[in-house]
């Protein structure tokens, strides 16, 4: 079964132009972002945590001190757009 859907989806994907292909993997991959919004301050990034209460806090895996936030925000049609503040 697994063989079946994996050369389903290689063929459907070998039709796909460049700009699609890139499209259809930052769909299904998980550490893409659709928007980053950049915040100079403590205060503007409790702001947006405010405003998004559901961004969950994230470590990097490297050796890196720094922590970010991630989280989704709906759209109208009942989507949603993965979003990351940077502090």
């Amino acid at each position: 079964m697994r063989a079946h859907v994996a050369a389903i989806l290689e063929s459907a994907i070998s039709g796909l132009g460049d700009r699609q292909a890139m499209d259809l993997v930052r769909q299904v991959e998980d550490e893409s972002v659709d928007f980053a919004i950049v915040v100079a301050l403590p205060k503007e990034l409790s702001a947006v945590r405010k405003f998004f209460p559901d961004l969950v806090r994230v470590s990097h895996k490297s050796s890196s001190t720094r922590t970010y936030y991630r989280g989704t925000a709906p759209t109208a049609g009942g989507g949603s757009h993965r979003i990351v503040p940077l502090p």
